[in-house]
């Protein structure tokens, strides 16, 4: 169902990402991620990164649950899990704050900033797979962050 025979298209964000998709399912990123290619593969379920790829995660599509990993392995709890609305064309989560509307040809944050422009034709769940990528690497240089500022802590003198 979310791996028809599509053309391909470019999406766009306001974080300032580009991304290719190209039929057959390739998903691949313009620039490189901290020096490293991403590449993606889509099957309709499942945005994996390709072989020997830098990894950012995993997302995971049933149709109605979108659910991104932080590792490929789909058996931990995964780091978001957003519910799609049809009706209102929404991927929502626990904290409305973090819904985002689907219209066109863009995703968009309903209640902050941040939008994905499609041109082209690209399956609707892979673009929000690309903003939870985009999440999961926000967290991840929040828990960086955490932790150097924790070893700094080991190393420096009280008082």
């Amino acid at each position: 169902m979310y791996k028809e025979q599509l053309k391909g298209g470019f999406v766009k964000s306001s974080y300032e990402e580009e991304w290719s998709y190209h039929p057959g399912g390739t998903l691949e990123r313009h620039e490189p991620f901290k020096g490293q290619t991403l590449s993606y593969l889509w099957d309709g379920e499942t945005l994996r990164p390709k072989d020997n790829h830098t990894s950012l995660g995993l997302g995971r599509w049933n149709g109605v649950w979108l659910s991104w990993y932080k590792t490929c392995d789909t058996t931990e709890e995964p780091l978001f899990r957003y519910f799609w609305v049809p009706s209102d064309k929404e991927f929502q989560t626990t904290n409305y704050l973090l819904t985002w509307k689907w219209t066109r040809h863009f995703l968009a944050s309903k209640h902050g900033s941040g939008e994905w422009i499609m041109e082209g034709e690209v399956p609707s769940p892979v673009i929000m797979c690309l903003q939870l990528m985009h999440y999961a690497v926000l967290l991840g240089s929040l828990e960086e962050k955490a932790e150097m500022k924790a070893r700094k802590a080991e190393i420096e003198p009280c008082g």
